[in-house]
């Protein structure tokens, strides 16, 4: 499965975009944009299953690089999976 970022955004943009409408801060702690682009490109379909179904251990493990506050994972999840069509197409 290929992912395909709407108006050109690489995932890692598009995660920040994610963030950021959650009422995210900037993260004190990210991992490395390298680290987080393995991650994903690592985890294509289990990062699709998981935000598909809004939660899972791949998006659990996103969040986490990401440096998501534990009070904002379920907005996260849930925005993931609401975006789903947007990030993951055919």
């Amino acid at each position: 499965m290929f992912a395909r970022f709407s108006f050109g955004l690489t995932a890692s943009a598009f995660l920040a975009l994610a963030l950021l409408s959650v009422g995210c801060n900037q993260p004190s702690k990210v991992a490395s944009n390298g680290d987080l682009q393995r991650f994903v490109a690592d985890n294509m379909d289990s990062l699709a299953q998981d935000m598909a179904a809004g939660r899972g251990e791949a998006v659990s493990t996103l969040a986490e690089l990401m440096d998501v506050s534990v009070d904002k994972r379920a907005a996260f999840y849930t925005l993931l999976q609401a975006n789903f069509n947007n990030i993951y197409t055919s």
